[in-house]
């Protein structure tokens, strides 16, 4: 997986007004039936967020395609601990970029939720709703790039319908458990601990190391704390972290003609 800096993602786009996105897609609700974007979650997006007068809908669908993509990568991560014969230090490596990645997208989705600080608007219709290009991130940064911006103030008439970042945070933690984030999180984290019980910790203390930033990557995933910049700085220094011990854990290895 390759690696990369936590972005700022949408965070540029910040300034004294509110950014309106016009979507060039209107047909709504009929395009996820259509395009069946949500496969076996449909039924359920349609109950319990298709009909809020506010913007739970994009975060709904934004955090149930997230938590699907993140618990696909954890599955593969875990056959391949699973199925292969491999030291402890790579074993920790696979782990660490399926967290890595998990957090990237509870990144996208908090940075999302904070740069869209007022009324989402289409032009014709004067509400957003939900299309098949809305329900997945790459969509948003694409038409952020893509489309002229118009920056404005809040709508005067009636409540905005956007939605603060917590309750976008809480509804990205609900979908994530929903589809089996952190259970998939729990079970790579097992088989580590397993693992970690069988070798000499004398002998491979640089990778009882990996597993000591390892698992600080980890309670970042579970427990969110701090503000979107702290959060994505720790990421960061994390990243560094592992990588330093890896290589240092790597030679361990080799030197105990392992």
């Amino acid at each position: 997986m390759k690696q990369s800096l936590i972005p700022g993602l949408v965070m540029m786009f910040f300034v004294s007004g509110c950014v309106v996105i016009h979507s060039p897609y209107t047909k709504g609700e009929n395009d996820l039936i259509e395009k069946g974007i949500l496969g076996e979650d449909l039924e359920y997006y349609k109950q319990n967020y298709m009909m809020s007068d506010k913007n739970e809908a994009f975060y709904g669908s934004m955090s149930i395609q997230a938590g699907k993509r993140i618990t696909n990568v954890y599955d593969e991560k875990i056959n391949k601990i699973k199925n292969g014969n491999m030291p402890t230090f790579e074993k920790l490596y696979h782990v660490k970029d399926a967290v890595y990645f998990h957090l990237d997208k509870y990144s996208e989705i908090w940075s999302t939720s904070i740069s869209f600080s007022c009324r989402m608007m289409n032009p014709q219709q004067k509400v957003w709703k939900p299309t098949s290009e809305t329900v997945n991130d790459s969509w948003l940064i694409s038409e952020l790039r893509k489309t002229p911006l118009t920056f404005a103030r809040p709508a005067v008439s009636g409540a905005s319908p956007n939605i603060d970042f917590v309750t976008a945070l809480e509804i990205a933690h609900t979908e994530f458990t929903r589809v089996g984030v952190f259970a998939r999180l729990d079970a790579a984290e097992s088989l580590i601990i397993e693992d970690l019980k069988e070798i000499d910790r004398k002998k491979y203390a640089k990778t009882i190391d990996l597993y000591g930033v390892l698992s600080q990557m980890i309670a970042l995933a579970k427990y969110r704390r701090g503000s979107l910049e702290t959060f994505n700085a720790n990421i960061n220094l994390l990243m560094g972290d592992f990588d330093r011990t890896l290589a240092l854990a790597r030679l361990e290895y080799q030197s105990n003609g392992s």
